[in-house]
Formats: structure tokens, sequence, C-alpha cells
């Protein structure tokens, strides 16, 4: 696709992904609280261990012995009310986990890591699959979601961070235009319609776009394989009067394939490193090397 959607892999290129089933999600809410206390306690040890080990290399921490104890108690004590109030909230959770378990649709949630123009880019890709465990099928980027059941119906999003916005998000400085003015342009029959009726209303020519398409040739735990294609177009740098036209039209065309060790059991937790935060279907943003 055109700059910055003509982000590719390479020999840095890396992807992660996560194929979410009805019964992993589940499992991650019924897990959620002993995930957490464990979660704290391992800090605190984490802690008691980090300064044995600067006492005995005759450095300071920071921290004495009693003021970690004293951490200590008090973590315990939330943990003791936190187990307590898991058991007096206990069918809300149950609940939650039994709603998550009776969906019919599987969560693909991935990002690629490549190269544009020898720069860094991100490609992002979220979808909504049919079926208790994905498996391969061909989905639309919108579909009528009247047409399913409590909103169940098959859908996919995809998303390009080039370098500059990657640099953007971990300064905070954000350049609208860094993007090239580029959006996304997917729509259903009726959508597409109402956008050629309501151009016609008005004198103008209308902005009306395909659904866009995914295909999963796989999409299995530990492995996905597969293309896609949707319409982009180019908005004007700055608003003006009268009819809105792009002033650039284009289609992108991804193809991924990738594996991983991921079993179906993980308990899809954000994954860090330094303090960026990695997650399938966002960007990676590291902030440390």
């Amino acid at each position: 696709g055109p700059s910055p959607w003509s982000c590719a892999s390479g020999p840095g290129g890396r992807a992660l992904f996560d194929l979410m089933t009805p019964d992993e999600i589940a499992q991650d809410i019924e897990r959620t609280v002993p995930e957490t206390i464990q979660d704290i306690s391992g800090a605190v040890e984490t802690l008691e261990i980090t300064l044995r080990r600067m006492e005995q290399q005759g450095r300071s921490m920071g921290m004495t012995r009693e003021q970690i104890a004293e951490m200590r108690a008090e973590t315990e004590a939330a943990i003791a009310e936190m187990r307590a109030e898991a058991e007096r909230n206990s069918e809300p959770i149950e609940q939650a986990a039994d709603d998550a378990r009776a969906q019919q649709v599987t969560i693909l949630g991935a990002t690629f890591v490549g190269a544009e123009q020898g720069a860094e880019c991100q490609l992002v890709l979220r979808a909504q699959l049919q079926g208790r465990t994905g498996g391969a099928q061909i989905i639309p980027g919108v579909s009528d979601q009247n047409r399913y059941p409590d909103g169940e119906g098959p859908s996919f999003t995809a998303g390009v961070f080039p370098s500059s916005v990657l640099d953007g998000m971990r300064t905070g400085a954000l350049d609208p235009g860094a993007f090239g003015y580029w959006e996304p342009c997917m729509m259903t029959d009726e959508e597409r319609q109402q956008e050629i009726d309501r151009a016609a209303s008005r004198g103008c020519p209308p902005v009306a776009c395909t659904a866009g398409q995914l295909v999963l040739e796989k999409a299995e735990q530990g492995r996905i394989a597969g293309s896609f294609q949707f319409e982009v177009v180019q908005w004007p740098r700055t608003a003006s009067p009268g009819c809105r036209v792009p002033t650039g039209r284009d289609i992108v065309v991804g193809h991924f394939n990738v594996a991983s060790s991921d079993d179906g059991t993980d308990d899809n937790s954000l994954q860090s490193r330094g303090r960026g935060v990695w997650v399938p279907g966002s960007p990676l943003i590291t902030l440390d090397e």
C-alpha cells in the first residue's frame, strides 16, 4: 500500500500474536484473583531477595529489613482481604466466566514489527473470528451485526504505525500528519448504499468502499497464516467548505505467516520489557532498551 502502509518484514522482523478462544478467556477471568495475589506476593519476595543480595555485597537498597517486613505484613493483610472479597463476590466472577465461555467467537490479536523506507514500523491486526476455536476462514472487515447474535459478527481491523508515530507515542509528542492522512475505508453493502445516496443528495461524489477481506489459511494456537486486503483513502490536510473529497485512494494488501509456542493456556497478561508494554494487537512500545 502507500507509505506508511508499505510496512514489511525483514531481518529484524518479529511478531507477537494471541488467539483467544472463549474457554481461554473464561479461564483468564477465573484465575484473575489467584494470579493477582501471586503477583503481589512475588513482588514482595523479590524485594526481600534483592535486599539480602545487596546486604551481602555491602550495598544499600534504600530500604531496611524492618521496612520490608512492615510491607510484607501490609501485603499479607491486603491479600487476606482480597481473598475474602473474592469469596463474598464469587457469583459475579463465575457468571462472567460462564458468559465468556458461552461465546461462539474467537479473538485474534497480532502485532508485526518490520521496516518501511529503512525505519521501524509496526502493523497491528485484530479480528473477531467465527467459531470457538478459530480455524481457517474468510471474514470481512465489517459485517452487518444485526445478522448475528449478541454482536458475534466477524470483522477485522488493521492499522500501521510508522517510526515517527512510534517515537511520538514514546515521547508524548504526536504529529497528527504522521500517518500521511490515510485512513482505512471498509463498508457493508448497506453502508455503501447509504453513502452513495447521501452523496447524491448533496451533489457530491460518493466515498464508497468495499468491506475488505481477511483470508485466514491457518488460525490456531501457535500458528497464524493468511492475507488481508482493504481500501484506504487519503484526506486533505485542511478542511474546506463544500464536498469532502479524498486526495488519494489505494488498496492495502498484506501477507503473514508466523508461529509461536503458545498452546492456549497462557494467562493473556500484558507482557513488558523495561517500562514498555507488549500486548498482541497493539503497538509494541518500548521506552527502555
